[in-house]
């Protein structure tokens, strides 16, 4: 509700501005959007962290595999397996 008031407010306001303060408030509306997505950022900054761990240690165990599995072609072209 807030912002629908805010809204209508500066609909009525905008009527009367010159052309350049409605050009001044529109870029300080659109920076103000970005506070809500900064402190959503640091809500969900150790969901990021714990997300990247798991990833590296995903990429890091689908490496290993790799490397066992080159290994082990390795061995059965020598004949040795």
């Amino acid at each position: 509700m807030p912002y629908r008031i805010i809204f209508i407010v500066l609909v009525a306001v905008g009527a009367f501005l010159k052309l350049e303060a409605i050009w001044v408030l529109a870029d300080i509306v659109n920076g103000l959007m970005a506070i809500p997505n900064l402190i959503a950022l640091l809500g969900l900054s150790g969901v990021v962290v714990s997300e990247t761990k798991r990833y590296y240690a995903h990429l890091a165990s689908k490496k290993e595999c790799e490397v066992e599995t080159d290994d082990d072609l390795d061995l059965a072209k020598q004949g040795t397996k």
